[in-house]
């Protein structure tokens, strides 16, 4: 996309509903593909802190190995290891 700008494709609940976001040029992706909501009724499960840290690991390297098409909000990246660090 032209003019520094990038599209979000919302509602990915497929790997074709992926693919076809990365074919048609979104830099970004959400859905239920990715991950499902899950409510926590008590304190955070333990496995969801040790993932945590494995995904932020990896955002702090100057290479992170992500999924081919996919990357980091730039602007936002700093915030999003804030904010995943703080719960």
């Amino acid at each position: 996309m032209g003019a520094g700008i990038a599209l979000l494709a919302e509602k990915v609940e497929t790997r074709e509903d992926s693919d076809q976001a990365a074919d048609l040029g979104y830099a970004y992706v959400q859905g239920y593909f990715f991950a499902r909501p899950e409510i926590l009724v008590t304190q955070q499960a333990p496995a969801l802190r040790a993932n945590r840290m494995a995904i932020l690991g990896e955002l702090r390297r100057e290479d992170p190995d992500l999924p081919e098409g996919r990357r980091p909000v730039p602007a936002r990246s700093g915030s999003l290891v804030q904010a995943a660090a703080a719960i």
